[in-house]
């Protein structure tokens, strides 16, 4: 009876054990394998539009990107500080082919203006048939380049990306 008991009871733990590790699914590949940003900005009324263009790591809907925000923090996400120009921006439009930033022309004054913008993509698995361990995973998207203003026209120049997974918390 002992025995039989203590079979039960080490069944019971392992079971339990088992179904609460998982493996993550949805993090196989990265949100973006390569991305490019247009020569110039280009001018619609009040605002200058920066386009760029991606190729999709893990393929994802273009509700996916559209469901991104826009970091206004003054710091990254492990509390160091980052320059952040969120304020130049009127908004942005986003599918599952290229991110379109809308600049406010009025705030783009200088004849040469680093810009820095930080967007905040959300877990995959309300978009994908995928999952993980733990709490809502986060994707960083930190988007550098520099303006250059010839006249009218301003050159985008020294684009750079890069993406950063914060995986949620247990």
């Amino acid at each position: 009876m002992k025995l039989l008991l203590y079979t039960l009871t080490l069944s019971t733990l392992l079971a339990s054990a088992n179904s609460g590790c998982h493996k993550d699914t949805c993090n196989k590949e990265p949100t973006f394998q390569s991305m490019e940003a247009a020569d110039t900005l280009k001018a619609s009324g009040n605002v200058y539009d920066l386009r760029i263009t991606f190729t999709q790591g893990q393929v994802l809907p273009a509700a996916y990107y559209k469901a991104a925000t826009v970091s206004r923090a003054g710091q990254d996400p492990y509390g160091k500080p980052w320059d952040n120009n969120f304020a130049l921006l009127q908004g942005f439009d986003a599918d599952d082919k290229a991110l379109t930033l809308h600049l406010i022309a009025d705030s783009l004054k200088t004849t040469q203006q680093t810009l820095n913008i930080h967007l905040i993509f959300p877990d995959r698995k309300d978009y994908i048939d995928c999952d993980h361990p733990g709490g809502p995973d986060k994707y960083y998207l930190d988007i550098a380049c520099v303006l250059t203003r010839t006249g009218s026209t301003f050159n985008v120049g020294n684009f750079e990306w890069k993406e950063k997974l914060s995986k949620g918390g247990f």
